[in-house]
């Protein structure tokens, strides 16, 4: 299972604009989470229920809570908090798709970074396997 958000960092190390192959112009990444993160600056979000941009919807539901009582400083911060929110939908949602106790499985969370040079990267934060009910961290075991 593989999940999280992306961002994108800009020639000048600026977050939230990069270049990208096949588009003209610089482009937002996350476009969402940048919309997201001034509607939670401002005080002002928009409705939860959007029939036009569902993403962006879940985004208002799910980072309101998680941001309640907390100033989100920056696109970095928010692209973190997204990143728990969604490892732990990931983590409650498993049992449901999976049985965790008899199957075998892999998770892979992490951030996706549209870098200078039109390189895309991923910082991981969670990347584990579940082998014979037995948990096994990956991360820096290579």
């Amino acid at each position: 299972f593989m999940a999280g958000p992306h961002i994108a960092i800009g020639d000048d190390g600026a977050a939230g604009v990069c270049t990208r192959p096949e588009r003209s112009g610089a482009s937002t990444a996350c476009g969402a989470l940048a919309a997201a993160l001034k509607e939670l600056q401002s005080g002002e979000v928009g409705a939860i229920d959007d029939p036009d941009d569902v993403e962006i919807g879940w985004l208002r539901r799910r980072l309101g809570d998680a941001a309640a009582g907390r100033q989100i400083g920056d696109l970095f911060e928010l692209t973190m908090l997204t990143h728990d929110v969604i490892a732990g939908d990931l983590e409650r949602l498993l049992p449901q798709v999976v049985d965790t106790s008899t199957t075998d499985y892999a998770v892979a969370t992490g951030i996706q970074i549209h870098a200078p040079g039109n390189r895309n990267l991923i910082q991981p934060k969670n990347f584990y396997a579940v082998i014979n009910g037995e948990k096994q961290e990956v991360v820096g075991k290579w």
